[in-house]
């Protein structure tokens, strides 16, 4: 049954996309439901409600604390803008001064926010934030942290503009901003969120350089590099991916071959990828790596990575080591170990990462423990490279990588 099932919904696809291609169907110009409600358990789950603007009219300000950061600035700027965009109403931004007012929206660690979020606030990741509602004050803050230049609020400000008012930055070009003359939300409001991954970058071409787009979903990273400061800042790299050819450049080729990858088919050695069992490329490895961790100081994450092509060594001593380290992942993780071994104490809030990309996409199929072993170190992370993983299915129920039949991979319906 299955199978008819999957014959005919694969062919009803062809045939719709022809018929498509050909102009016979026009594509849907309807209204488009970006679906989600702007309250994440929805507004059923709300018995009470504090409005922020009626009718054109709102007794609301933001106050931002005395020396605010730029983020924090960019915060209240923000919220300034979309919640016009919402109801059209202009919100005054204020400096702190003397006793908390009822009626406002604190972006930031206000002196009242402090004193009313009290341990709490201390009590965040960095990065993280709180968005409470008390009376008729509104709070959002994050961590007051100098690493983070306090990027948690500007994140506050803008989870309160998409999960409480219903903003949503789908891509640079698509932003979609509800409008309504009644703003109001949950009265009760007392939402904490702190980020489970230190490093956050979303590797697409449409939002490669656009920093506020990235600021809006939380995103603290641009190409491996930081945001600009009204942004917080962020994450950067010191090399970002493909180190290999930085840490042991192509120009020693000509003088030390051994250095460079052997390959079973060419008989000869190449320029693709390194010899990781050799001594001298460790040196240069450790070498260069720390070079360039000086050369941008601030840098969270070091890459030590495979450069990008299949070409990795077989010679004796690699095969041998990658099948006692239960392949060339294991091996890769190994190197990894070494360098980060070597730079520990100078950096020692420094993260290497390496990469699990086309051979070394599958895990070591060993376990081999201790120090010379094939598990990451505490300050060594690997990086899963998806660029060949199917997306159109829960990762969990995709049968693409199981050869499924074109059928079940067109209409959906799992392989068993």
């Amino acid at each position: 049954m299955a199978a008819i099932q999957s014959f005919f919904a694969t062919a009803l696809a062809v045939i719709q996309l022809a018929l498509t291609i050909a102009g016979v169907i026009p594509l849907s110009n309807g209204p488009v439901d970006y679906g989600g409600d702007p309250y994440p358990y929805g507004t059923q789950n709300i018995t009470e409600w504090l409005t922020l603007a009626k009718d054109g009219a709102s007794e609301y300000k933001i106050i931002l604390p005395a020396g605010a950061k730029p983020a924090e600035q960019e915060g209240a700027a923000q919220l300034q803008d979309y919640f016009k965009q919402i109801c059209g109403v202009t919100l005054p931004i204020e400096t702190e001064s003397g006793a908390a007012a009822a009626k406002t929206i604190h972006v930031g660690g206000t002196v009242a926010a402090k004193a009313t979020l009290g341990t709490a606030l201390d009590a965040l990741k960095p990065e993280g934030f709180i968005k409470k509602v008390v009376g008729e004050t509104v709070y959002l803050a994050g961590k007051d942290d100098a690493d983070t230049q306090n990027r948690g609020t500007l994140y506050a400000a803008c989870s309160f503009l998409e999960e409480q008012l219903g903003v949503r930055w789908f891509q640079p070009t698509l932003t979609v901003v509800p409008e309504t003359k009644l703003v109001r939300i949950d009265a009760k409001l007392n939402n904490t969120q702190n980020p489970v991954f230190e490093y956050r970058d979303d590797y697409w071409a449409v939002v490669f350089n656009d920093a506020a787009w990235k600021a809006h979903n939380k995103v603290n990273s641009q190409n491996g590099a930081s945001l600009n400061g009204k942004f917080g800042g962020g994450v950067a790299y010191a090399d970002f991916c493909h180190s290999m050819e930085r840490l042991v450049p192509t120009n020693l080729f000509e003088t030390q071959p051994e250095l460079f990858s052997y390959r079973i088919e060419a008989g000869a050695r190449t320029i693709e990828q390194r010899c990781l069992t050799n001594p001298e490329v460790l040196r240069l490895s450790v070498e260069n790596s720390r070079r360039i961790m000086l050369e941008r100081p601030g840098s969270k994450i070091m890459s030590i990575t495979q450069n990008d092509n299949q070409g990795y060594c077989e010679c004796d001593n690699c095969n041998a080591e990658a099948e006692r380290l239960g392949g060339q992942s294991g091996l890769t993780v190994w190197f990894a170990n070494q360098v980060a071994r070597a730079l520990k104490a100078e950096f020692p809030d420094v993260i290497f990462d390496t990469f699990a990309y086309t051979y070394t996409r599958h895990a070591p199929t060993v376990l081999v423990t201790g120090e010379n072993g094939n598990v990451a170190d505490p300050n060594v992370c690997v990086r899963l490279c998806s660029i060949e993983c199917c997306f159109a299915h829960p990762l969990e129920e995709c049968g693409h990588l199981r050869q499924e039949s074109l059928a079940d991979y067109v209409s959906d319906i799992p392989s068993t």
